[in-house]
């Protein structure tokens, strides 16, 4: 394992959810900018002021396939609230088959193509999906590799202020 990863995946346990403990400490969100699935450019900063869910995913893993629906639907609950659910496709089709699979699904929240840099910054390079949860003030609260926890939505209405679900 490179050292590199093995720093960003330290990093991304020890931003696991610490429930019932002490809450684990936040670190600043990388900026990113890339390509959406639209083809204009999406940049993190363009968001500024929301609650981010920022999932890492590919089509080739059904986990990811499997959270789909919830993405959609808390976009479509919480999307009012100030949430932005941001899918970051991390496979190597191209956008317009990405298109096409976001039609086909329903999605109904920004996607936008990855690169190896946003991987590394986020330390999202073992497996997929891989969800940050970043606050109004551009801190990551939360980090999960693979499936997320029940308490995840109770999560998001907190950090958006939001009546608990």
């Amino acid at each position: 394992m490179r050292l590199v990863t093995l720093g960003a995946a330290l990093a991304f346990l020890a931003l696991a959810p610490a429930h019932g403990a002490d809450a684990p400490r936040a670190r600043k969100a990388p900026g990113w900018t890339l390509g959406g699935a639209d083809g204009r450019r999406v940049s993190m900063s363009d968001f500024r002021g929301r609650v981010v869910l920022l999932s890492f995913w590919a089509p080739a893993y059904p986990p990811c396939i499997a959270e789909i629906p919830a993405n959609i639907e808390l976009q479509r609950r919480y999307g009012p609230e100030g949430l932005a659910v941001v899918g970051v496709y991390v496979d190597t089709k191209s956008p317009a088959a990405v298109r096409a699979f976001m039609a086909s699904h329903g999605i109904n929240y920004a996607v936008v193509m990855a690169d190896e840099k946003i991987k590394e910054d986020y330390g999202a390079t073992d497996g997929y999906p891989t969800t940050f949860l970043i606050d109004r003030q551009g801190m990551i609260r939360f980090s999960k590799l693979g499936r997320r926890p029940p308490t995840f939505e109770r999560d998001i209405a907190a950090l958006l202020g939001a009546p608990a679900p």
